[in-house]
């Protein structure tokens, strides 16, 4: 058999993203010995969901990590697998959990993680157009730390394609990431294809990559965007620098910097008649993770083919914490399945609410 599901990547690569604390090492040695004991790595399945495994968010909600996964599995060798369900980011845990119907998110085109599937894979295409052989090249990785790992694809060696990822997730600062070797000469003109910002390797052979967020960034050379319709054909201002200050979320004139959010928690949970919704969690305003202290989720909005519960609690702008969803009927608890889930409350702006989107697991 030619190719199948790279397993064997799966796991570092999901343990790596799902928390800051992940292993990047990890999932750059297992690139390396998959590229090195399987005969063609490039017609592997390429994915991070199926049916057969809990879906990424049960893991962790954070759209940058599930951002970074994406971009790994579109920028890597082989086949790109994205399980129907996951571009709206469902949470669904082990099978059946995982298997949730895709019409719950009336089959939304103007999802986060749609527009950045689709955003990823005009990346990739860019590629193969410009280079005959880089879907059969080989990935390599060149850098990890702790929070990073950079790789380079493409069977130009001065022309590849660059990867950097992060799993600070959306919380992380924004830095910029002075990359070195990585097979670009000193002058050498790219693009960033996620925020169309044009880079110039510098005279000590570092690229000056500006990240923020948590979020992914891919590399390609400038040439190859031009003419191309991806950035507008011209992407924006030169960065050459090798610093930059933390940036805060711009408000409108005359508000305010929020210093505590509403979290909306809206849940997908089907119940029968007597069964209510509740959250608990690991901080007081969640209980503590006392049952009896636990916040009641309102049924207001549930119908049977939408089984959404909600409730809205407002917690302190940095506030990480984690939590579970959970049932009670009568005077009898059921818990929803391991592993418990986690959030930390972003940066906003006044009169802002941000929205936390599951289903039970």
């Amino acid at each position: 058999m030619d190719g199948v599901m790279n397993y064997p990547v799966y796991y570092p690569l999901r343990e790596a993203f799902k928390s800051s604390s992940g292993s990047m090492g990890n999932l750059y040695n297992m690139i390396n010995s998959v590229s090195s004991n399987c005969r063609d790595p490039t017609l592997l399945g390429s994915f991070i969901e199926n049916h057969d495994n809990a879906r990424f968010a049960s893991y962790t909600k954070d759209i940058s990590q599930a951002k970074n996964v994406l971009a790994f599995i579109f920028l890597t060798d082989g086949i790109p697998i994205v399980y129907a369900g996951q571009e709206q980011h469902y949470e669904g845990g082990e099978d059946p959990y995982n298997r949730e119907p895709v019409w719950w998110s009336g089959y939304s085109t103007q999802s986060e993680l749609y527009q950045f599937i689709a955003a990823t894979n005009k990346a990739r295409k860019l590629a193969i157009d410009n280079d005959s052989g880089y879907v059969t090249s080989r990935n390599t990785p060149f850098y990890s730390d702790t929070n990073h790992i950079a790789m380079r694809k493409g069977s130009q060696g001065s022309q590849q394609v660059i990867t950097l990822l992060s799993n600070y997730g959306s919380s992380g600062s924004s830095y910029t990431f002075d990359l070195s070797n990585h097979g670009y000469s000193s002058g050498s003109k790219l693009v960033e294809l996620y925020t169309c910002s044009s880079l110039q390797v510098d005279s000590n052979g570092n690229i000056p990559v500006p990240m923020s967020s948590g979020l992914p960034r891919a590399l390609v050379p400038a040439a190859w965007v031009s003419g191309s319709g991806l950035c507008s054909s011209t992407p924006t201002s030169t960065l050459t620098t090798t610093t930059a200050p933390p940036t805060e979320t711009a408000c409108a004139s005359g508000t305010a910097m929020a210093t505590a959010l509403p979290i909306v928690f809206e849940e997908k949970v089907q119940t029968v008649y007597g069964e209510d919704v509740y959250i608990a969690g690991s901080i007081a305003q969640l209980g503590s993770w006392d049952v009896d202290k636990a916040v009641k989720l309102s049924a207001d909005a549930y119908t049977a083919a939408n089984p959404l519960w909600t409730v809205t609690v407002t917690l302190p702008v940095g506030t990480s914490f984690e939590y579970k969803i959970l049932k009670k009927t009568g005077g009898s608890v059921v818990w929803e399945s391991d592993p418990n889930r986690q959030y930390t409350v972003p940066g906003g702006c006044e009169g802002e609410k941000k929205t936390v989107g599951g289903s039970w697991k």
